[in-house]
């Protein structure tokens, strides 16, 4: 189909979760939405079919993929860490601690070492807190300090939080 088309952005592409809807164009097989749609089963199959619609001869090629669900990485939520107030802030009752983040991440992931682990300051993972050693807190006692687990092998992610407070 593709080897003869000069401009592929004509083309039309359509994705079925099965090869006969593919085959006849059957619109009760067809995946309306591709970009949010949710796999029916591990390792499932769909057809992509690519039409050409400048050609005469109504060609058209169809291509199954495998659709990969991959498991999120095996997180749990870590208990509340609390710190004593210290002169981090220039006295000891300003409630502005200095936290170690960092021990936190083996029991965030039971020890699992393809899981790498970042911190945050926001909900939206923008504000990425570099120093997990010394991290002071910046929010009103106590702070939640979003946590996003990356498995290094598949990428999947998944969140979850970390409560702080000085005491």
């Amino acid at each position: 189909v593709l080897q003869n088309v000069e401009n592929t952005d004509e083309l039309i592409i359509e994705y079925y979760n099965n090869l006969q809807g593919a085959e006849e164009q059957n619109p009760g097989n067809l995946i309306n939405n591709p970009e949010e749609y949710e796999s029916q089963s591990d390792n499932q199959i769909v057809y992509i079919r690519i039409t050409d619609p400048t050609s005469d001869l109504n060609c058209f090629a169809i291509e199954a993929i495998e659709l990969i669900v991959e498991p999120l990485p095996d997180i749990i939520a870590p208990e509340r860490l609390s710190v004593c107030d210290d002169e981090t802030g220039g006295s000891t009752t300003d409630e502005l601690a200095s936290f170690d983040l960092f021990s936190k991440i083996e029991e965030i992931t039971q020890g699992d070492q393809t899981i790498l682990v970042n911190f945050y300051e926001d909900e939206a993972l923008e504000n990425q807190i570099t120093d997990t050693e010394n991290f002071v807190n910046t929010q009103a006692n106590p702070q939640v300090v979003y946590v996003e687990a990356v498995d290094l092998d598949t990428d999947c992610t998944k969140t979850t939080t970390l409560t702080i407070e000085v005491i």
